[in-house]
């Protein structure tokens, strides 16, 4: 049920559970049982989340109504949602890239036939 991974470092990945849009720190260590350590992050969701990105110490999460944007703690052990950007262009958003000041989101439209189309929308402050 995972959909989104990003990497915080070469041993700290944040990943999305999709159903439920709980977020978690998975910390890579050969010496923690099975090769790591998963944590959850405190207090941000984004139900039905998807291919995330990161963008500065900020989670852009499409999350099908549109994006989910999370503020991570330095220690990604606790997050905040400061804004959930919606737009009538949005369809069932499921990836987003950062092209300077503009966020590109992917609208698969699960129940409509291809072509799938991309939003462009302003990044957040």
């Amino acid at each position: 049920n995972l959909q989104g991974v990003v990497a915080l470092s070469d041993t700290r990945l944040v990943v999305v559970k999709y159903f439920d849009g709980a977020l978690y720190r998975i910390d890579l260590d050969p010496q923690a049982p099975q090769g790591r350590t998963i944590t959850p992050i405190a207090d941000a969701t984004a139900r039905l989340g998807s291919k995330m990105i990161l963008d500065g110490n900020r989670l852009v999460v499409p999350d099908e109504d549109g994006l989910s944007v999370v503020e991570l703690d330095a220690e990604a052990t606790r997050g905040t949602v400061i804004t959930q950007m919606r737009n009538p262009s949005f369809h069932d958003a499921t990836g987003v890239a950062r092209v300077g000041d503009r966020y590109l989101v992917v609208n698969a439209g699960w129940n409509d036939p291809p072509p799938y189309t991309i939003s462009s929308v302003p990044v957040t402050s």
